[in-house]
């Protein structure tokens, strides 16, 4: 049997979407590094983003490795499963020795669909750092490995699963940023304005709050645990000295949860007169209480936006479907101490909830309008979402009940398109057309006029489309064209 220190653990990113756009920036695979960090100190990890290198070729030339004994495969729920799968069936049809492991998002989600293609050995639900790591360790040991916390596998004809654990983040190592070769994929120039050199980081994960559309909790737990301010400051230095970064958008869902760790972490880097510049993401009720004077401190200490998670522009669709608490008056009284502190702010929409009418989707780009209006520097969170109904979530159940058909296999998985409406059967056929193109075009009020993160050609492309998207926008032209066609193909 390989000894340890010579076993090789591949980990594979699979590609998001069958067809990469090279233009578009990447997502740093932040829980492939997560899950490394507790690898790297006894086993050579190699890491593949088939975002960034979808090429067969580097993927049969690690195989041929007779040290490589195990492959770990993270994957979301929609188009990415596709890569997944065929990795996975690469793996076996060129080296049937090689352990196939899932984990992530999905895994967690539905673990029957995964475990149902014979191409996967085993799964790990839930945060699979130390759970993942001990399955290497018992590498050999089929009974120990079946014992692991977390894992899934097949028993004859059934599925078996172990429950999971719940991690303290804190705890985890640093992650093992050298195994990133080349930072440039996952670059997005003054993302964070002023920032240059900007990536996406975390430092806490659960959430406490219960969102009927969202499945973090699912993933995560309703626990909140994150990185002490010290740990958070370690890591930026360590992220400058690598890759001369100078921001971070922390895609933690709820940075602010605990104001006294923002306070804290601001101290920090005002103490070092850092000129780092940052982002995260909070919530309306989070800022309620929060005053111009707490917001100038942080601003002082680099941060540049937030974005909220608003969701929809109609309060009665956000206290009974979506179980957001703060009214509308409440949004406008945050954004307005945003605005005198002189802090961008994004902010999440989303359409085509089920029950919504045509009159409340359009109530919902008037919102948005009207804050664009009132703040230039606001934008859009990415853009209008178009609800997709998430498993194990509530407002699935109420989808359900309107004749939504969830998917069960991963080729049904694997289909799901999160930029479109046809599979919503709430919806007539008009109104799912109006939300396509409005989604669609809403993706050029991602960035403010004046602060538009691309340069060159790219720049001028977006700031003409912006003006002529918003202007159609504003005027309700909401029927299909083709540059909308291309553009969703190439955007989503």
């Amino acid at each position: 049997m390989t000894d340890r220190k010579e076993r090789k653990i591949l980990l594979i990113n699979p590609c998001p979407r069958e067809i990469v756009v090279d233009f578009l920036p990447k997502n740093l695979p932040l829980a492939l590094l997560s899950v490394a960090s507790t690898l790297v100190d006894s086993y050579e990890v190699i890491l593949l983003d088939r975002a960034v290198e979808k090429n067969d070729n580097r993927l049969l030339q690690l195989l041929k490795d007779p040290g490589l004994a195990v492959a770990g495969i993270s994957c979301l729920s929609g188009p990415m499963i596709k890569d997944a799968v065929y990795c996975s069936k690469l793996i076996k049809e060129t080296n049937p020795a090689i352990t196939v492991v899932w984990g992530g998002w999905h895994p967690t989600k539905d673990p029957d669909s995964v475990l149902a293609c014979p191409h996967v050995d085993y799964l790990i639900q839930g945060e699979g750092e130390l759970s993942f790591r001990a399955f290497v360790d018992a590498f050999g040991d089929v009974k120990a490995q079946k014992q692991v916390s977390g894992i899934g596998f097949r028993e004859g004809n059934a599925f078996r699963y172990l429950p999971g654990q719940t991690l303290d983040i804190n705890a985890l190592p640093s992650l093992p940023i050298h195994l990133i070769n080349d930072i440039t994929p996952y670059v997005i120039y003054n993302w964070v304005p002023g920032g240059g050199i900007c990536i996406p980081w975390e430092t806490s994960r659960g959430c406490p709050y219960s969102c009927t559309f969202c499945d973090v909790t699912y993933q995560f737990g309703s626990n909140y645990n994150c990185h002490t301010p010290e740990r958070m400051i370690y890591d930026i230095k360590r992220l400058q000295k690598q890759f001369a970064i100078g921001g971070i958008r922390f895609y933690d869902p709820n940075f602010f949860l605990r104001i006294d760790r923002v306070k804290r972490f601001s101290d920090l880097l005002i103490e070092e007169r850092s000129s780092f510049r940052w982002a995260a993401s909070g919530t309306i009720n989070q800022f309620k209480n929060i005053s111009v004077e707490t917001l100038g401190h942080f601003y002082s200490a680099g941060l540049r936006y937030v974005e909220f998670g608003i969701e929809s522009g109609d309060e009665e669709i956000r206290h009974q479907l979506l179980n957001k608490r703060f009214k509308t008056d409440e949004i406008y009284r945050v954004l307005q101490r945003f605005h005198e502190a002189g802090i961008q702010f994004k902010f999440n929409l989303i359409i085509g909830i089920p029950g919504e009418t045509p009159e409340q989707s359009e109530k919902t780009l008037r919102f948005a309008l009207d804050i664009l209006e009132k703040y230039p520097n606001a934008s859009i969170g990415g853009h209008l979402y178009i609800y997709m109904p998430f498993p194990g979530t509530d407002l699935q159940k109420k989808a359900v009940a309107m004749g939504y058909k969830p998917p069960v296999t991963l080729e049904q998985y694997a289909d799901l398109d999160y930029s479109t409406s046809q599979s919503n059967p709430w919806l007539s056929r008009q109104h799912s057309s109006m939300l396509e193109a409005i989604s669609t075009m809403s993706y050029f009020l991602s960035a403010p006029s004046s602060a538009i993160p691309l340069a060159g050609l790219k720049r001028l492309f977006f700031i003409a489309a912006r003006a002529f998207y918003l202007f159609r926008l504003k005027n309700r032209l909401f029927m299909k064209t083709p540059d909308l066609a291309l553009l969703a193909k190439v955007l989503h």
